[in-house]
């Protein structure tokens, strides 16, 4: 039962919250790139290369032009005929060429036309099986139409091919884990350095009590500060900020410090997220893993061919790569190579029935009809619900009239196994003349790019030493991988020193350094001894001591209330970290970060290989802006309306 039936059958109390992480799933996959839909739109005369001799790009431009003059129904019959075509020369997915539909498709559904749109989406899914991009703009249609159950019954299907197509996998997990990565390191930064501004006066006083000599505080300011940059020249930024939240934690209240606790998480989970980002990276740039992806879902050019020879002069033994040899040459027609290609490949034992089942298609290319009928049954016996050798084997038995029942069995239990796929097989054929046009050949499972990707795992972590070299100038991950637990009990041995010995806070009131062995007995609150008499216990010795304390106060307060304003004005967020509401200063940042990451890498550097079309881009282009000016405006007024948070 597909999922979106099931969904609706089932009448539980959760479908909403279904729905709703199906959406997130799908926006985290295939919404980072454009959107609904296509992720890449060519122009209506692109989808297949042009060739005079070519039977299928004849068909393919005679259907593009009909559908420019508005001769649907001639343009359906053309690209059902291409459709066969395309099996004839023995290819399995024409994806540039669907998703040219999908495009025209859109453009029939807004202009009214919406069974002649889901009629193009049709032939789009039978021109590339798996392209998930037809199967979401069929979601898209019908959700238009308010069929919920086509709805969810097309997008679960799209969304199970979007998570198989593991090679743009990849670039969507390795762009949203490097915006997610850099946002929550900028939030950090600026919560613990803006709290350790707040705090540093403090931190000055307790360095002062605890030197042997007698100095005044501008000296030890100045050396303060240069050992500070000292650390930030020699280690990195991030070295820096890890100094700093171990500085700052003793001055904190209870949320300051779970951020705190929060960061050295972050920093302890860091070295598997860089590495999961330099490898997925490094997989994504490799040819032979590319070459392995487009062979998995039947597609292969000159130049795929060429990375798997240069794969086995490296690497003779590799199987991906022989199996992919012999599965090209016998769609070239080079049948001898591709029939010792697969008899080199039973002996390691490995996906027997793939090999076994293509291997009876080189021996029914090849005439060779009892060959084929036991390479076939030798596939069954490997896996019975093969469904292209039970499909196959029914095609075998057809060549011989005394085998026609076995023929019409095997058609059968093919059918119980893939209807869909069963009758698309046979509207090619047509009839029994032409079942020699549809042989179904078995291609490296989909998710082969993943499972062999592992295998450039050192390519990997060398790709997140150079990442983690961005911050820090020890690249070195277990150094990394160290520092969160080192920061732990440099946090515990500081926390257990300012028990015995006593130590300074801030006055939460004035600003004011406070020795916390002066704070006055019953005290619960970070107030100096003035403020405490003040504001605590409401009484004063001196009243005119009272009037200079709230003079301070507020020229304490006005200073903290416009520098919170300026630095919101640079960097939304610091303001109200700086103002004393931090969960709401780093929501905002970790926010106006993403945003900002987000529109850089869809418009910058990673431009080129998202393929969105210029109309895609541009709308979404202002849509981030205006996204960004929205928490940019959010900011400056919330801030300008809040006070000091004392």
């Amino acid at each position: 039962m597909m999922l979106g039936s099931g969904h609706i059958a089932c009448r539980r109390k959760y479908r909403g919250a279904l729905i709703l992480v199906s959406w997130v799933v799908y926006v985290c996959t295939a919404g980072l790139e454009t959107g609904w839909g296509v992720e890449s739109k060519p122009p209506l005369e692109q989808g297949i290369s042009p060739h005079p001799a070519d039977k299928l790009a004849n068909l393919w431009f005679e259907a593009i032009r009909l559908l420019k003059e508005g001769s649907y129904e001639k343009a359906e019959i053309k690209l059902r005929e291409a459709n066969s075509a395309k099996y004839e020369l023995g290819l399995e997915n024409l994806v540039e060429a669907s998703d040219v539909l999908v495009r025209e498709s859109e453009v029939l559904e807004k202009s009214g036309s919406s069974a002649t749109a889901a009629d193009l989406l049709e032939i789009a899914g039978r021109l590339a099986p798996y392209n998930w991009r037809v199967q979401f703009a069929l979601a898209q249609l019908h959700l238009r139409h308010l069929d919920l159950y086509r709805f969810l019954k097309e997008f679960f299907r799209g969304l199970k091919d979007r998570l198989l197509d593991i090679y743009p996998l990849y670039a969507s997990l390795n762009r949203m884990l490097i915006i997610l990565t850099l946002s929550l390191f900028l939030a950090f930064s600026m919560v613990i350095g803006f709290s350790f501004l707040q705090a540093h006066n403090a931190l000055i006083h307790n360095i002062k009590e605890q030197l042997p000599a007698s100095l005044s505080t501008a000296p030890i300011y100045v050396i303060s500060w240069l050992l500070l940059v000292l650390v930030l020249g020699i280690g990195g930024f991030f070295w820096f900020i890890l100094l700093l939240s171990i500085l700052t934690w003793g001055y904190l209240d209870s949320n300051g410090r779970k951020f705190i606790q929060a960061f050295l998480i972050f920093v302890f989970v860091l070295p598997f997220i860089l590495f999961i980002v330099g490898t997925t990276f490094s997989i994504y740039n490799q040819p032979y893993l590319r070459a392995l992806y487009d062979i998995s879902y039947g597609i292969y050019t000159e130049e795929t061919e060429n990375t798997f020879k240069k794969r086995l002069e490296a690497n003779p033994s590799d199987y991906e790569a022989r199996f992919a040899q012999a599965f090209i040459n016998k769609k070239k027609g080079r049948l001898e190579a591709a029939e010792q290609g697969y008899k080199d490949l039973i002996e390691p034992s490995y996906r027997l029935d793939k090999v076994y089942n293509n291997l009876g298609n080189v021996y029914y290319a090849q005439k060779r009809i009892d060959a084929a009928i036991q390479a076939y049954q030798n596939a069954l016996q490997e896996n019975p619900n093969l469904f292209s050798a039970r499909y196959n084997l029914g095609q075998a038995y057809l060549q011989d009239i005394s085998f026609s029942e076995k023929a019409a069995e095997e058609f059968s239990q093919a059918q119980r196994l893939d209807f869909s796929r069963f009758n698309e097989v046979r509207e090619i054929a047509g009839n029994s003349s032409h079942y020699n046009l549809v042989l179904v050949d078995e291609t490296l499972p989909r998710y082969i790019p993943m499972t062999s990707g592992l295998k450039f795992w050192p390519q990997g972590y060398t790709m997140a030493t150079n990442l983690m070299g961005l911050f820090s100038r020890v690249g070195n991950l277990f150094y990394l991988l160290a520092s969160a637990p080192l920061a732990w009990g440099l946090i515990g041995l500081l926390d257990r020193y300012r028990r015995q010995s006593g130590y300074a806070y801030y006055c939460q009131m004035c600003g004011d350094p406070v020795c916390k062995q002066c704070q006055p007995a019953g005290s619960t609150r970070k107030f100096c001894t003035q403020c405490n008499y003040i504001f605590a216990k409401k009484s004063v010795l001196k009243p005119g001591k009272k009037e200079e304390k709230v003079r301070q106060i507020q020229s304490y307060e006005q200073m903290r209330k416009w520098s919170a304003r300026a630095i919101s004005v640079l960097l939304p967020g610091s303001g109200h970290v700086y103002a004393g509401f931090i969960g709401k200063g780093f929501a905002i940042s970790l926010l106006a970060s993403i945003l900002l990451f987000t529109l850089y890498f869809r418009n910058g550097i990673l431009h080129a290989y998202t393929g969105a079309s210029p109309d895609s881009a541009l709308i979404w282009f202002f849509l981030e802006l205006v996204a960004i000016l929205g928490v940019y405006l959010f900011t400056l007024r919330d801030i300008f309306s809040l006070s000091p948070k004392n």
